[in-house]
């Protein structure tokens, strides 16, 4: 059986013909199987950046140590713009905590997806004395 996507859990970034949809955590990635898939159900396969009626990528990831970053907010902002934030685990830092935050920034415009990331070490907000 055919299960239509779940496309309020996506994050989208529309500039006409150009389109790029992120899954719920803010990933680019598409499910090998397609829509009959036992994922199909929550959306996750329909991610991906098309140009028209065609999709020119599927899937794109980011890995450090062989992990993928723990995803944490997407934002979305004016001008196409889609922002990811994600905690990598696995660097040794002063406590528990992830010591390192991975902002990836796409900006879409018509005929152009644009991709950066930047690593910073986590905000820490300090209350009182």
């Amino acid at each position: 059986m055919t299960v239509q996507p779940a496309l309020h859990r996506q994050h989208c970034s529309i500039a006409a013909p150009t389109q790029l949809w992120l899954d719920a955590d803010g990933r680019l990635a598409g499910v090998p199987g397609g829509p009959g898939s036992s994922s199909a159900a929550g959306g996750g396969w329909f991610t991906g950046l098309l140009h028209g009626d065609t999709r020119m990528l599927c899937r794109a990831e980011v890995r450090v140590n062989g992990m993928e970053p723990e995803p944490a907010t997407v934002e979305a902002e004016a001008g196409g713009v889609l922002r990811v934030r994600g905690l990598v685990r696995g660097i040794p830092g002063p406590t528990e905590d992830p010591a390192v935050e991975l902002f990836q920034t796409w900006t879409v415009t018509p005929g152009v997806v644009r991709h950066s990331s930047t690593w910073l070490p986590p905000r820490v907000t300090r209350r009182g004395n």
